[in-house]
């Protein structure tokens, strides 16, 4: 659940207004906002507004948010951070200091991350504490790798989601 002084709910509210009033280009960053935030039962069952009453997104929105939660953290592993587990280092790192210590700070950055259960956080920022362990050459290649990530993600969310691409969805 989101933590913000923000009522979560608004973000369903936002989904049926987008809807209601054809104005799509909202809906990719506003589904990417529920499949991060929300929990599967809350994308299922919907929330509970702070009046005690629910709120549910239509069956078509939950079928949306589901399928695109699952090709987003497919897409996070492959584009985003692929360079927390890539096995070509001498490729992808070919300048490291301390391939050891590196290859192992990304390792044990990976399982903190996404372990016991997959984190869905493909568009997330790249954390400076994550360049802790790693030499500069390596902390430098994978940050410029995270950001290629984050926007090839960004490029491609519209479809994720079975929307128009971007261009057309800001004509719209």
């Amino acid at each position: 659940m989101i933590e913000s002084p923000v009522d979560s709910t608004v973000f369903i509210d936002v989904i049926a207004l987008a809807h209601q009033h054809h104005v799509l280009s909202v809906l990719p960053a506003v589904f990417y906002i529920c499949c991060r935030e929300f929990d599967l039962s809350e994308i299922l069952d919907g929330l509970q507004r702070p009046d005690g009453s629910c709120v549910t997104m239509p069956s078509e929105d939950i079928k949306t948010c589901i399928s695109a939660r699952e090709k987003l953290i497919k897409q996070q592993a492959e584009a985003t951070f692929v360079w927390m587990h890539t096995t070509d280092t001498l490729n992808f790192y070919p300048f490291c200091n301390n391939p050891k210590q590196c290859t192992s700070t990304r390792k044990e950055l990976l399982f903190r991350t996404f372990l016991p259960g997959p984190t869905m956080i493909a568009l997330d920022r790249w954390c400076t504490g994550w360049e802790i362990g790693m030499c500069i050459k390596c902390s430098t290649a994978a940050k410029a790798s995270h950001e290629l990530g984050r926007q090839k993600i960004w490029d491609d969310l519209p479809s994720t989601f079975g929307l128009p691409e971007w261009t057309e969805l800001l004509e719209s």
